[in-house]
């Protein structure tokens, strides 16, 4: 077949193809030489001498930690100076033990005058410092300038007086060498360091440890494979809102009123103990005896009543038992604290748990009772629409629409009006509530009763927004807000690292469950699992080995956030580095970054080990 030639370029398209390429060209340049004026980039300024010099400091002081303290031996010598200059200016020299000093010129009558102060004969590469001793009974020394000697012994300097104090007679400047003979012991900024660092670990530790806890349920929920495929009818998913606030509240003053009656044993602590322990045997005895409330054998309508009341009693009384002990932990952590020295830290994490349980439960477990009424009335919000059909099935979608949308929007609006501080709170509560549940009575009276909608995708999507939007804030900005609630100190960079942990490995967790091979998934559901034993037993398994991968990972990456928000109040090793850096404490300063990088290393290392053993 003859090949068919092509049709040549004509000239006008081919220049116009170049003057775009130019044109891009340039927009490119245009756009560096925008970023170079915009980040003020400038080889003039580290040209400058002085600044050289400072840089020069900074750098040696760094290159030379502060780890240890030594015996000193000194010795000085000393010169004079004149208070204002005589007629004839000229210098002055002074020689000990074969040390010389020369000052030039040797008085001064504003503190503008430069002078330049040089020696020979000193130890070879060794420190110095010049010093000026006023006249006056109560005159403080003041420190004119440092040096340090070079390999022969000699040095040069030039330095100016803070003020001139005319007197008389000559005024005395001492110049004093001082070296090191030996070691002694560990600095107190290696003391320091130690003490910070160990409290920077365990500071990532916990927000690791809790973030990773609060990260693995939400990664589920932020997993598209999971969620995209549950779908609800509209009045069981409005079911499950008007059950919440129900579920919420009935958990949270039960609770309550469990934990005021528990107080006795704050007075009361034998008692109390025999008390909880009776409670929670009753408790084991009503699950053990009787038949089992949790089964795969289909139950009648009374059984299921009978299982679900005696499974609510059993876990009423263990956890009035468990607030029994809470109270009793209380007294009895407080005592060690007091009274057993070194393992007083035992009676601080039993103080610290046991108030945890009394301050935190009201509202852990209404969260829990919430979601456990919203799954119930989604539940029966479902059966019920299934059972009916027509005008009815209708009716029953229009009022749990309306009374969905009027709890959720009043909800809305009264965070915001907590917020905000409206001066109508019930334009933003009451009226938006009673017109959107109006509005959404006619949407769920017309739409089809039994029509599905993606309420998992609706969750995935809110989910993922929540978890972007708070990992693109710094804990560097959460450690501010904390530190304000809570007081500056390691607890406040605990919370804020527990909250960008969360979102971090939340994000990072939804994505190795969106990666997990479908195979055993479909196996598991081919044999009629449910929902959460398909996620028992053909995703978790997937799973475990990327989630401890990247929860040891994380510790890594808290360690390194941990010396940042410190900057800002948030404790560990940041806290005390800021401070020597703000006093130009740069020997200090080292020690801590040493020990920083020797730490991050560290972990990278056994981190690294342990990935490789469960991969």
């Amino acid at each position: 077949m003859e090949k068919i030639p092509q049709q040549e370029e004509s000239a006008g398209r081919h220049a116009l193809k170049i003057g775009v390429k130019m044109l891009l060209v340039l927009i490119v340049i245009y756009i560096f030489a925008y970023g170079v004026g915009v980040t003020k980039i400038n080889l003039e300024e580290p040209q400058d001498p002085q600044r050289q010099a400072v840089t020069t400091r900074v750098i040696r002081a760094l290159a030379r930690p502060d780890f240890f303290t030594y015996h000193e031996e000194s010795r000085s010598m000393d010169v004079t100076v004149v208070m204002p200059c005589p007629a004839v200016v000229k210098g002055v020299q002074s020689s000990l033990e074969g040390r010389v000093v020369t000052m030039v010129p040797n008085c001064v009558n504003t503190n503008q005058d430069v002078l330049t102060i040089s020696g020979t004969g000193f130890r070879p590469r060794t420190d110095g410092i010049v010093r000026w001793y006023p006249p006056g009974a109560v005159a403080t020394t003041r420190a004119l300038t440092s040096f340090r000697t070079d390999g022969e012994g000699n040095f040069e300097e030039t330095f100016s007086f803070p003020d001139v104090r005319i007197t008389e007679e000559p005024q005395r400047i001492e110049v004093e060498e001082q070296w090191n003979t030996g070691i002694s012991g560990l600095s107190e900024t290696s003391k320091i360091t130690i003490e910070k660092i160990i409290e920077t670990i365990f500071l990532a530790l916990m927000a690791t440890t809790v973030g990773t806890i609060l990260a693995v349920p939400i990664s589920f929920l932020a997993a598209r494979n999971i969620m995209e495929k549950v779908g609800l009818p509209l009045a069981s998913i409005m079911s499950a809102v008007v059950a919440i606030p129900f579920g919420y509240f009935l958990g949270f003053y039960v609770t309550q009123l469990l934990l005021n009656m528990a107080e006795f044993a704050n007075a009361q602590i034998g008692l109390g103990f025999v008390v909880a322990t009776a409670v929670a045997v009753i408790s084991l005895l009503i699950l053990r005896f009787g038949p089992p409330i949790f089964t795969d054998e289909p139950q009648s309508l009374g059984q299921s009543i009978f299982s679900a009341v005696r499974l609510l009693i059993s876990s009423l009384l263990m956890f009035y038992a468990i607030a029994i002990l809470a109270n009793i932990g209380v007294e009895f952590g407080l005592w060690m604290r007091d009274e057993l020295g070194f393992f007083s830290i035992l009676g601080n994490l039993i103080y610290l748990i046991s108030d945890a349980i009394r301050v935190l439960s009201p509202l852990t477990i209404g969260i829990l009772m919430g979601l456990v009424a919203a799954s119930l009335g989604s539940r029966y919000g479902q059966e019920a629409i299934l059972r009916v059909d027509g005008v009815p099935a209708r009716l029953i979608t229009g009022v749990t629409s309306a009374l969905g949308a009027g709890i959720a929007i009043f909800a809305i609006g009264s965070a915001l009006n907590w917020l905000y501080q409206f001066d109508n709170p019930q334009y933003w509560t009451r009226y938006p509530a009673v017109i959107g549940g109006l509005i959404m009575f006619g949407i769920g009276f017309f739409v089809d009763p039994k029509k599905h909608f993606p309420i998992g995708f609706w969750i995935y999507t809110f989910t993922r927004s929540v978890l972007n939007i708070i990992r693109s804030i710094e804990p560097l900005i959460y450690v501010i807000v904390f530190a304000v609630w809570v007081g500056i100190g390691p607890f406040a960079g605990v919370l804020a690292l527990t909250i960008h942990t969360v979102a971090a490995l939340g994000k990072l967790f939804s994505e190795q469950v969106e990666n997990i091979a479908e195979g055993p998934i479909e196996a598991i559901t081919a044999t009629g699992a449910n929902s959460l034993q398909m996620i028992v037993f053909a995703v978790i398994p997937q799973i475990i080995p990327p989630y401890i991968a990247f929860t040891l990972y994380r510790w890594d990456i808290n360690v390194r956030f941990s010396t940042i928000i410190g900057f800002a109040g948030g404790g560990g090793i940041g806290f005390v580095l800021v401070q020597n850096i703000n006093l130009l404490k740069y020997r200090q300063a080292a020690v801590m970054m040493i020990a920083i990088a020797v730490v991050v290393m560290s972990l990278d290392y056994v981190s690294s080990k342990i990935r490789t053993r469960i991969n």
